[in-house]
């Protein structure tokens, strides 16, 4: 009997999120929204985990990659916000 294919479209979905979410934190105006695709990065790549531990993905760099970057992109778009309130 053969394996079934892993499913990685969570992990690889997380991580696209997260990386948008952490490149529209450099950006003045869509950094101060680009939170909310960061944290959506974060619960998909937080479920690519979870399908991880049942063993049905094998990505699990990718997602914490993710995670991490999410929270990377997270704290510059808080950054960024902070910065506009201040001027």
């Amino acid at each position: 009997m053969t394996q079934p294919m892993p499913r990685n479209a969570l992990g690889r979905a997380g991580f696209a999120c997260a990386l948008a979410g952490a490149v529209g934190g450099l950006i003045p105006v869509v950094g101060l929204y680009s939170w909310l695709v960061a944290l959506t990065g974060v619960g998909l790549c937080s479920a690519g985990i979870g399908r991880f531990r049942r063993g049905w993905s094998t990505n699990y760099g990718l997602c914490v990659g993710g995670i991490v970057l999410a929270v990377v992109g997270m704290l510059m778009s808080l950054g960024n916000g902070w910065i506009s309130i201040q001027r």
